[in-house]
């Protein structure tokens, strides 16, 4: 608890650097970040602003602010899943289109002298998207605000005018990222015979090649990373969402995969140990493929979870052989979403 600098009584400062107000008849909760004028420091809060508020170097101050900030969030994403290996100068590039887009589409905007060297404005950025980079293949060190994540998620709809953008410099990459591979069924099925041979390892790596399948013949999906060390835990897959569809965005930017080729179900440790992690990376699924599916204890820990808008969706070997075509991996990864929300669309636990 610290006093307000206008003596009007005290805040409390939580988790976050987020700053909640004490003072009888102060407005309501309003999602301020500790700053300057609160502790006469610099905190991060106010270092973010400055590296990414375009006043600084370019001498624009977009109005209102707060638009033009979820705009650059989602323009951040973007370039982060984007495979281009950035540069401050290729970062200058992309941002200047950014920037005339906000400024005849978006925002009103005030012109005032920059105070700011673009050079060091974007050696610093280029820090922010590979930190940024970092996060989405699960680095175990690596923090980002959860505000951007949701933000993202909330404003994914801004995405398709980011790609357009970027699609003038980079239309190749552009491309690829939307593109889905081929699917034969005959090399399909051939993994999941595989996924029954060997040693237990051998056959869960097979396994794992074939969720990567699954995934990789999924639009809107991207495999970002393998074998990823998490809180001093493995997770098999990650992927980072690229769609501009509504229906793939209920999954998040983040989505974990774990993988248990195993001859018994899933216990409730497993789904707790996922929720573990979930929580650690502010995910919102987990895509969860057990050749066997989870025991019943386990599906009640699932619900549990889902109760707390964290989803694990649970994709077996039966799921996986009733697939005939592409089409059927992205209705089968629907389905399941659908059928963790129809368990607890009536539970009175919504109501908190």
């Amino acid at each position: 608890m610290l006093p307000e600098n206008d003596g009007d009584g005290y805040f409390l400062l939580v988790e976050g650097g987020k700053k909640v107000r004490l003072a009888a008849g102060s407005a309501a909760y309003r999602n301020e970040q500790i700053g300057v004028r609160d502790i006469n420091i610099f905190s991060i809060n106010d270092i973010n602003i400055i590296e990414n508020n375009p006043i600084y170097s370019y001498g624009i101050y977009f109005q209102p602010y707060e638009i033009f900030e979820d705009w650059q969030k989602v323009f951040q994403y973007a370039i982060a899943v984007l495979d281009v290996e950035w540069t401050p100068d290729t970062l200058q590039k992309v941002y200047e289109l950014f920037l005339d887009f906000m400024k005849n589409q978006i925002c009103e905007f005030v012109e005032t002298p920059a105070i700011l060297e673009k050079e060091i404005f974007f050696k610093t950025f280029l820090k922010t998207i590979n930190k940024k980079r970092e996060y989405l293949c699960c680095k175990e060190d690596a923090i980002v605000s959860s505000d951007w994540f949701k933000t993202v998620e909330n404003r994914f709809v801004y995405l398709n005018n980011i790609y357009t953008l970027l699609e003038r410099n980079y239309p190749k990459e552009i491309r690829e990222m939307n593109h889905t591979k081929t699917f034969e069924l005959s090399d399909y099925r051939g993994l999941l015979d595989a996924s029954e041979a060997g040693t237990a390892y051998q056959k869960g790596m097979i396994w794992e090649e074939t969720a990567a399948y699954m995934l990789e013949r999924i639009e809107g999906l991207k495999i970002n990373g393998r074998r990823l060390r998490v809180d001093r835990q493995e997770i098999d897959l990650c992927c980072v969402n690229v769609s501009v569809k509504e229906e793939l965005w209920k999954l998040g930017a983040l989505i974990l995969v774990e993988c248990k080729n195993w001859s018994s179900k899933a216990d409730v440790s497993v789904i707790r140990s996922i929720g573990q992690i979930m929580y650690m990376k502010g995910t919102t699924a987990t895509l969860l493929f057990s050749k066997q599916g989870v025991t019943s204890e386990a599906k009640d820990e699932i619900l549990q979870l889902a109760l707390k808008g964290e989803y694990v969706l649970c994709i077996t070997k039966s799921d996986l052989l009733a697939v005939r075509e592409k089409e059927d991996f992205n209705k089968l990864l629907l389905r399941k979403w659908c059928e963790v929300e129809e368990r607890i669309a009536d539970d009175v636990r919504l109501l908190g």
